[in-house]
């Protein structure tokens, strides 16, 4: 239920609220940003290959980026991330 989900202070206004069932994952356009950058330098002979050897990010990136990075990842690579 949406009253489930709102702060204590608009609890009482659950009914003005739908929970949204459909929405994209916000992540996953920047965590599929890899596989553009290694198809990019492979065509180009840069020497950058698959997997990479060093992947960084923010420290407040872990949950987010890094995960859909890893899950792109298997998902474009058949199951190997």
């Amino acid at each position: 239920d949406e009253v489930d989900l709102l702060p204590d202070k608009y609890k009482g206004e659950a009914d003005k609220w739908i929970k949204g069932t459909d929405t994209m994952d916000v992540w996953f356009d920047s965590g599929s940003s890899w596989a553009g950058v290694v198809q990019e330098r492979v065509s180009n002979e840069k020497g950058l290959s698959y997997p990479a050897d060093l992947y960084l990010e923010g420290s407040d990136q872990h949950r987010g980026w890094f995960q859909s990075s890893l899950l792109t990842s298997v998902a474009a690579n058949k199951g190997q991330a």
